[in-house]
């Protein structure tokens, strides 16, 4: 079906506002949502309000709860959520770490205690568009170990996204992937709405690669399976991408990458902010990036290439279709919004 962004935003709203949650964090969590589905990020999009809810109601968010820094430096912080909603920490630790970058030129967060955080790229854009390069990673403990490490079988890495992006004179460059085949959220939409994965993705409980969505949860929807790092038998490379994002997200500051519980499921976010001002200026900056992207799309097309897409432009283009359409929303994802 087809829905209105600002009626599904609405919607989605009221959902968090009948479970307590307060007018400031149901707006946040409701716009983030729907502008990440209307993005293309359907994985990260309207599907985990079901997720959020049913962590509201065991006590694994706790709402209201203080944002609180722990540690810091002038460059550097450490930021606690309370076990508060992960993108509310998260736009909190965006604003502190823009501060620390524009008063020293870079500046730097870890985020712990915070649920799951969502779409890592929709905080480096948000860096993009007030002026600086943003670089996040993202990782957890023992609970989000979805991904075999390149020659394994079993989970001993989370899907650890890695995000980028730096401004132009128009949409921002913005780079936000999974360091595995597929992002389990995508694996987990598939399957809520009777999808088969595109290709081999991921291996079941005895080793077997599969595309089976079905095959890599078990009947507590637990890791049965696992994800296997994208790449083929160039894999090793994501894997060494994936152990990067663990070190930084989920190893630096307080460790939580073997936690189990509450603490092992919450997600580490590094935080990275560049002033672009303290090494030129933004304006020839962003002209520099405009010429650098006018001369790679300058290549001579490969056959069969429809043309050459930078990263971002493709969910941009997505986003502005959507709002000026409408976002078409599979009927078992709706049937479960409606259902709360």
């Amino acid at each position: 079906m087809i829905i209105k962004y600002k009626i599904l935003t609405k919607i989605i709203k009221n959902i968090f506002l009948k479970y307590g949650v307060s007018d400031s964090d149901s707006n946040l969590l409701s716009k983030n949502l729907v502008e990440t589905e209307m993005m293309g990020f359907t994985s990260h999009g309207i599907q985990r309000v079901e997720q959020y809810i049913n962590d509201i109601k065991i006590g694994k968010i706790q709402l209201g709860k203080k944002i609180k820094i722990t540690k810091k430096t002038p460059t550097t912080s450490i930021l606690h959520g309370g076990w508060n909603f992960g993108q509310v920490t998260a736009i909190h630790g965006v604003n502190i770490v823009s501060k620390m970058a524009e008063n020293y030129g870079t500046g730097c967060i870890i985020i712990r205690g915070a649920t799951h955080v969502g779409r890592v790229g929709a905080f480096t854009e948000m860096l993009a568009k007030s002026g600086f390069i943003g670089i996040a990673m993202t990782s957890a403990g023992k609970p989000g170990h979805w991904v075999a490490p390149f020659g394994g079988r079993e989970g001993r890495l989370c899907t650890s996204p890695i995000a980028f992006a730096a401004p132009t004179n128009d949409d921002p460059i913005s780079m936000d992937f999974s360091t595995s085949s597929m992002p389990e959220g995508n694996i987990r939409y598939l399957k809520n709405v009777g999808q088969m994965l595109p290709d081999k993705y991921i291996i079941d409980e005895n080793g077997n690669p599969s595309s089976n969505p079905s095959d890599l949860y078990n009947s507590q929807g637990l890791p049965a399976g696992a994800i296997l790092p994208f790449g083929g038998l160039q894999g090793y490379k994501s894997f060494g991408l994936g152990i990067m994002a663990h070190v930084l997200s989920a190893l630096l500051g307080n460790s939580i990458w073997e936690k189990d519980g509450i603490e092992g499921e919450t997600n580490g976010l590094w935080l990275l902010a560049i002033k672009i001002e303290s090494f030129m200026g933004e304006k020839i900056f962003t002209d520099e990036m405009d010429k650098l992207i006018a001369y790679i799309r300058s290549s001579k097309l490969n056959k069969d290439s429809s043309g050459i897409i930078m990263p971002g432009e493709k969910e941009f283009t997505n986003f502005r279709n959507c709002k000026l359409k409408g976002i078409n929303i599979e009927k078992k994802i709706w049937n479960q919004i409606l259902s709360l």
